[in-house]
């Protein structure tokens, strides 16, 4: 299951969760999914560098939202270096 960015903002100083956008509904689906057996692992793709003030990426948000869910880190892997769509697919694939 391919969960793709654009659902949270990257966590900054001070903030105890990610700041949630229109298209969160992704990550609760993606678990979901997870949990019916739909799939054994969870790709993020969402764009990575870290710049301040931000202190964790967008997956690395997402990632944290997934295992607030019930999904097991295990079973996530991070794609962090994607900026659009078209990289989203290049780099998950790889």
């Amino acid at each position: 299951i391919v969960v793709l960015g654009g659902a949270v903002s990257p966590q900054l100083g001070g903030d105890a969760r990610a700041r949630l956008h229109r298209g969160s509904d992704r990550i609760r689906e993606a678990a979901l999914l997870y949990h019916a057996g739909c799939a054994p692992q969870l790709l993020v793709s969402a764009g990575g560098g870290v710049q301040a003030p931000a202190i964790r990426s967008e997956a690395d948000a997402i990632r944290a939202l997934l295992l607030e869910l019930g999904v097991p880190e295990a079973a996530t892997i991070i794609e962090d270096q994607s900026r659009s769509t078209a990289e989203n697919a290049r780099y998950s694939a790889a």
